[in-house]
């Protein structure tokens, strides 16, 4: 008997994994003809040690290897992304420009931000040293949680969720090891391979300070 379930459970196993391989290979060939993305997007966000949520929302854009998140709440929040530099710009006006050649932590977030935007998630894995611990698939989604080693990096775990339809992010949760986590979701209509003004992708510069 339980060589039978032994049998079963390895059948099981090559049966996901081999689905799961056929999801991340759609995702890529979907996302190739993805030139550019824009949507409306929340942030749900959990702090475990004060056990508060808040949640934000704003406009996310993707072109090749440029990102940005422009906040309508909090009004004057920032995020861009060029492929090389990472700016952020808080709602008090102050910019942060980290090095993420010498920075760890935003170098991770960096790559790891582009990468899932693109359906890279072999690349998704690979930066963060992880590997991909479950694969669900349904009628609509193809999810997949990622986890990390305990000592690399300030996130054990992410969750990343694609539309099967057109490979786009549907959404992404970042789980940190006390518990916390914050959620991005697109909660509206996404525009793909539409017209996208340069100035979206242009870095804040107000109060701009180097760390």
């Amino acid at each position: 008997m339980k060589k039978i379930f032994t049998s079963l459970f390895l059948c099981m196993s090559l049966l996901v994994f081999g689905q799961q391989q056929v999801a991340l290979e759609k995702l890529l060939k979907l996302n190739a003809s993805v030139t550019c993305f824009e949507g409306a997007f929340t942030r749900d966000s959990y702090v475990g040690a004060t056990k508060t949520a808040t949640r934000s929302m704003g406009v996310l854009y993707f072109k090749g290897t440029q990102m940005s998140m422009i906040y309508s709440d909090p009004k004057g929040e920032v995020l861009v992304l060029d492929g090389t530099n990472f700016t952020q710009s808080k709602p008090d006006g102050k910019v942060l420009t980290p090095n993420i050649e010498k920075n760890e932590t935003f170098h991770n977030l960096h790559y790891t931000l582009l990468y899932s935007m693109a359906g890279k998630v072999a690349e998704v894995v690979k930066e963060n040293q992880g590997k991909i611990s479950n694969f669900k698939e349904d009628s609509k989604h193809y999810t997949f949680t990622i986890t990390k080693p305990k000592k690399h990096g300030l996130i054990s775990e992410l969750v990343l969720v694609y539309d099967k339809k057109d490979g786009t992010l549907y959404s992404m949760k970042m789980i940190d090891r006390v518990g916390s986590y914050s959620l991005y979701t697109f909660s509206g209509t996404k525009k793909i391979n539409g017209n996208i003004d340069a100035s979206k992708f242009v870095a804040p510069k107000k109060g701009r300070s180097k760390k």
